[in-house]
């Protein structure tokens, strides 16, 4: 071997475990699971695939601007329409995203501003590992019909009341055969 002179070994590549975190994915299973009729949930996507600049009105300057930001920023999940895949709703996460805005990250204070500005509900939660339905679906339904959403919070709630009554009626209900007025020769009254 010359000096000098080494043969690097080619960069080796791992697949990744998947294409989102795991608070990502936490939050798009949930989403998923309480959309129905013709919207769907897409996960990760830059901002740019989504709101773009209004070039019209704006000098080229403000437009590169703004180009530029929406290309460093992402949605963490949109809700979209099947048809056409036209956006409903984006989510971001922020890991200050329970605190009031004034703590966000600039980056999400900036999307705010252009989600604002296109006219698209923006929603801004925390990281988290895994998501209260009951709040999601709470803002869900800012833009979404009703219809269109399962909440099985509230299918469990009226579940869980339909089965007290269900044991209520039951243990009101006498067992005639071991009633001590029946035993005692006692007839049923009625």
């Amino acid at each position: 071997m010359m000096f000098g002179l080494f043969k690097s070994k080619p960069i080796q590549y791992k697949k990744r475990i998947s294409v989102i975190s795991r608070n990502q994915r936490s939050l798009y299973k949930l989403v998923q699971n309480v959309l129905q009729c013709n919207y769907a949930v897409i996960p990760g996507c830059p901002a740019y695939r989504v709101i773009d600049v209004a070039d019209s009105e704006a000098s080229s300057a403000s437009i590169k601007k703004g180009k530029k930001m929406v290309d460093g920023v992402y949605f963490d999940l949109v809700v979209i329409e099947n048809d056409g895949f036209r956006p409903i709703c984006a989510f971001r996460m922020d890991p200050r995203g329970s605190e009031s805005e004034e703590h966000w990250d600039q980056s999400t204070k900036d999307l705010i501003a252009a989600a604002d500005s296109a006219k698209l509900p923006l929603f801004i939660v925390p990281v988290l590992q895994a998501y209260d339905t009951f709040s999601i679906v709470a803002k869900l339904r800012k833009v979404i019909p009703e219809e269109c959403l399962i909440d099985k919070q509230r299918e469990y709630m009226e579940e869980k009341l339909h089965e007290e009554k269900r044991v209520e009626m039951e243990s009101d209900a006498v067992d005639y055969k071991k009633d001590p007025w029946t035993k005692a020769g006692g007839g049923k009254i009625v």
